[in-house]
Order: structure tokens, then C-alpha cells, then sequence
């Protein structure tokens, strides 16, 4: 009976651990999405602000798997579940999908807005 009864105790703390470290890998890897997220965002928005003041601005940049757009002065990326958005300093008018890994990106200023042309 003692055996049964340590068994059942195993059992119980090995799936309660398990249940635990799968709650904590999931709440990390939002916040990971997120703060990538919002790092590749802030790099982004700091090149089509350049590109506005300058003509045009380009970096090589680690970005995820994403939606890039841009409507109406701000630039948005959805990435899985999470969307971050910023306003820029001029007017676009683009969609792109984004394949994780690294990339050649380019804003160039052009009477009709920005455009943004990705490598």
C-alpha cells in the first residue's frame, strides 16, 4: 500500500512540474516575440526616419517572421499574436511579408512617400 501510495505521489509532483515548465516556456515566449518585436520595430522606424530626413536609409537587421505595413504615417508589425506599431515622420503606403533571418532593408524618400524594398 505504501508503494501505491509513493507512486501516486511521483506521478502527481512530475506532472505538476511538467504543467509548470510548459506555464513558464509559454509566458517566455510571448514576452520573446515581444520584445523582438518591438527591438526590429524601433530599428525600422529609425531607418524611415532617416530615409525622410536624408532621401534614403538601408541596414542589414536580424528580423522576424513578420508583417511589415505601413498606412496613413505609422509602420506596424504583426509578428505571430503580437502587433507593435510607431508613427514615422512621413507618408508610406506598403505591405510586406518578412521571412525570418537576416535581411538588407531599404527606405527611400519619394515625392508620392516612402518606399521600402526588402533583401
Amino acid at each position: 500500500m505504501v508503494e501505491i501510495t509513493e507512486y501516486t505521489l511521483a506521478v502527481l509532483v512530475s506532472t505538476l512540474l511538467v504543467g509548470g515548465s510548459v506555464a513558464t516556456y509559454t509566458t517566455f515566449a510571448r514576452l520573446e516575440y515581444s520584445s523582438e518585436a518591438d527591438a526590429s520595430l524601433a530599428a525600422l522606424v529609425g531607418l524611415a526616419n532617416d530615409a525622410v530626413a536624408n532621401g534614403h536609409s538601408s541596414a542589414t537587421l536580424l528580423l522576424p517572421t513578420s508583417t511589415l505595413t505601413c498606412s496613413n504615417g505609422a509602420l506596424t508589425m504583426l509578428t505571430g499574436n503580437n502587433t507593435v506599431s510607431s508613427p514615422i515622420g512621413g507618408t508610406c503606403e506598403f505591405v510586406a511579408s518578412i521571412n525570418g533571418g537576416v535581411h538588407t532593408v531599404s527606405f527611400d524618400s519619394q515625392s508620392s512617400g516612402l518606399r521600402f524594398q526588402v533583401t
